[in-house]
C-alpha cells in the first residue's frame, strides 16, 4: 500500500443527533462528488432488512438554495458502512478513511468523560460549627411549636405581672405571645422580684 499525500480531513462529516454520531445522504453525496439523487437512489435500492434500514436510515429532509424542502437520509456509522460498501476508486477509498476517523473522533468525544472536580474537604472546625448550628436550629424549631400549640397568644394593656407577664413599655405581653416583630416570647429576662424585665424572644 502506498503513501497518499492527498489526504482529505475530515472536516462537516459527522455530527451528533440524540447522542449517536450520524451523518447524511447530502453530506455523502458531496463528500463522494456524486449527485445527491444518485445517493438516494442507491439506498433506496439497498438489499438490507427493513429493520436494519429503519435503525440506520432515517429519513429526514433539507433546504436548497431555493429555501425548498428536500427529501434527504440520516445515516449510522453502520448506515453510512453498508452504504459505502459499493463505492470505489482511490478518491472514494480516501473518503473513506476520513468519514471513519470522524466517526471514531466522534464516539471518543461522546464516550469520553470529563473528571469532574472534587469538592474541597471541609476543616474539622467548619464541620463542628456547622452541626452546632443545625441542632440549635431544630431546637429552636421544636421550641417555637411546643409555645405555639400549648400557650395561646394574649396581651393586654396595663401594669405587667410579675409571674404571668413581661413588661414592655405600657403593653404586657405573655409567654407565647407574637410580637409586631414576628418574634415570639418565650420567657424574660428577670431584673428584679418585683418587675419583669426584657422579653426573651425567639425570631
Amino acid at each position: 500500500m502506498s503513501k497518499n499525500q492527498n489526504v482529505i480531513e475530515p472536516v462537516n462529516f459527522v455530527s451528533v443527533e440524540n447522542g449517536q454520531p450520524v451523518t447524511t445522504s447530502k453530506i455523502i453525496a458531496d463528500k463522494f462528488e456524486k449527485e445527491h439523487k444518485d445517493v438516494l437512489k442507491i439506498i433506496k435500492n439497498l438489499e438490507c432488512s427493513r429493520k436494519f434500514s429503519q435503525r440506520n436510515f432515517a429519513p429526514a429532509s433539507y433546504l436548497d438554495h431555493q429555501n425548498k424542502a428536500r427529501p434527504m437520509y440520516k445515516l449510522t456509522r453502520d448506515g453510512f458502512v453498508f452504504l459505502v460498501t459499493g463505492f470505489t476508486g482511490a478518491k472514494a477509498a480516501r473518503v473513506k478513511e476520513a468519514y471513519i476517523a470522524a466517526f471514531n473522533e466522534m464516539e471518543r468525544r461522546l464516550t469520553e468523560r470529563p473528571e469532574q472536580p472534587q469538592p474541597a474537604p471541609e476543616s474539622v472546625e467548619f464541620a463542628d460549627l456547622k452541626k452546632r448550628v443545625t441542632h440549635l436550629t431544630n431546637v429552636v424549631m421544636q421550641l417555637e411549636n411546643i409555645v405555639k400549640s400549648n400557650l395561646p397568644a394574649k396581651k393586654s394593656k396595663g401594669n405587667p405581672d410579675s409571674k404571668t407577664g413581661i413588661g414592655r413599655g405600657s403593653e404586657v405581653f405573655r409567654i407565647g405571645d407574637r410580637l409586631p416583630e414576628g418574634m415570639i416570647v418565650v420567657g424574660c429576662l428577670v431584673e428584679s422580684e418585683d418587675m419583669p424585665g426584657r422579653p426573651l424572644v425567639l425570631r
